[in-house]
C-alpha cells in the first residue's frame, strides 16, 4: 500500500491526475470505517481517522526500509552474550 500511495503521489507531481487515486481510496476506506462504527463515540472516530494512517504508513515504511537497508549496521546488544 505504501509503494502504491507513493507511486501514486510521485504520479501526481508529473501531472497524472489519476495519481491521487491509491490515497484518495485508502483514505476514503478509512472515514468509512470511521462513520460505520455506529457503537463509537466522536472522539473514537476522530482517533480512527489519525492512527489507522498513522500505523499503516509508519509500520509499511517501517517495513520497506529495513528490507531495503537490512538492519544497516544496528545491533541489538540485549541479544548478545557478553
Amino acid at each position: 500500500m505504501v509503494l502504491v500511495v507513493l507511486a501514486g503521489l510521485i504520479a501526481l507531481g508529473f501531472g497524472v491526475s489519476a495519481g491521487i487515486i491509491p490515497l484518495a481510496g485508502y483514505l476514503a476506506v478509512v472515514a468509512l470505517l470511521a462513520v460505520s462504527a455506529s457503537a463509537a463515540s466522536l472522539k473514537t472516530r476522530i482517533a480512527i481517522l489519525v492512527v489507522l494512517p498513522t500505523i499503516h504508513f509508519a509500520w509499511g515504511f517501517g517495513f520497506w526500509r529495513g528490507l531495503l537497508l537490512r538492519a544497516a549496521g544496528t545491533l541489538d546488544r540485549s541479544r548478545v552474550s557478553k
